[in-house]
């Protein structure tokens, strides 16, 4: 499987649809690309998407920041668990310690050119 992935996402970069922005990390080359992509995922395999990237982000911040809170609800909504979504946000808001964050931001590139409106995640 992670053979057929990264021989998948070769043949991207050679088409110039994705391009690797960083180790492990890859971007869409134009945003109408990302939303074609995007739109035509089935509704059941958005929700999955949209669950993992928030389970990611909440295991990678044990106490997220207000800022990341508010992302991390919307992908529980879209995800299809507004009721989860809801108490997580209604849980207080504390800054997490140095040794629960992720070192830097910039290793969440290539999720938002996948997902409109959304701050950026590793592909």
């Amino acid at each position: 499987a992670e053979e057929e992935l990264i021989t998948g996402l070769e043949e991207l970069c050679q088409q110039r649809i994705v391009s690797e922005a960083a180790r492990d990390v890859y971007c869409f080359g134009h945003q109408k690309l990302r939303c074609f992509a995007y739109d035509d995922l089935s509704t059941g395999r958005r929700r999955l998407f949209h669950r993992r990237v928030a389970h990611a982000l909440r295991r990678c911040h044990v106490k997220p920041e207000t800022e990341l809170r508010a992302e991390i609800a919307r992908h529980l909504k879209a995800a299809g668990l507004p009721a989860e979504a809801r108490a997580f946000l209604q849980q207080p808001a504390q800054k997490p310690k140095a040794a629960n964050r992720v070192p830097s931001r910039s290793i969440f590139t290539g999720y938002e050119h996948y997902i409109p409106g959304s701050i950026r995640y590793p592909i």
